[in-house]
């Protein structure tokens, strides 16, 4: 995934491109639009509903793997944790089925992140051009996540 993305659509777009979305509640997650969102921030994720379909909720961008929280739990440690959650982000694909950060959430805990666009940045480093890339047709694009409590 990109490192900025932006979610902006209708409910209605949001239940057609999910084949299932069952929670009415999610409509109000749905209507507020952002532009430029950030690892650590929170996103909407599309996850299987404890009550059967889909659910649409807010999740924060950047996995924190479940022994680390329990390892640093206490109140001193949540900045720690942030910048945790801000490197892993953006796994490489052929990591997340065996490094034990993403292993458990890859088996057993994955998502679709929707999107309207993302952000493409091009030239050297020290004057990047950002890029905003959207489905050609106006959909809604699917990235494929993964998510822990």
């Amino acid at each position: 995934m990109c490192g900025r993305f932006s979610q902006s659509y209708t409910w209605e777009a949001a239940q057609a491109f999910s084949l299932g979305l069952t929670d009415r509640r999610s409509a109000a997650i749905v209507s507020l639009p952002r532009y430029n969102i950030a690892p650590n921030t929170d996103v909407q994720i599309i996850r299987p509903s404890p009550a059967g379909g889909r659910e649409l909720i807010l999740a924060r961008w950047g996995l924190i793997p479940r022994e680390w929280q329990r390892r640093f739990s206490s109140n001193s440690s949540q900045s720690l944790l942030k910048k945790i959650a801000s490197s892993r982000f953006n796994p490489p694909l052929e990591d997340v089925e065996t490094r034990p950060a993403f292993r458990d959430a890859f088996k057993k805990q994955r998502c679709i992140i929707p999107a309207s666009g993302f952000y493409a940045w091009t030239g050297p480093k020290s004057d990047r051009t950002p890029h905003y890339c959207t489905a050609e047709d106006g959909h809604i694009l699917a990235f494929a996540g993964l998510w822990d409590r």
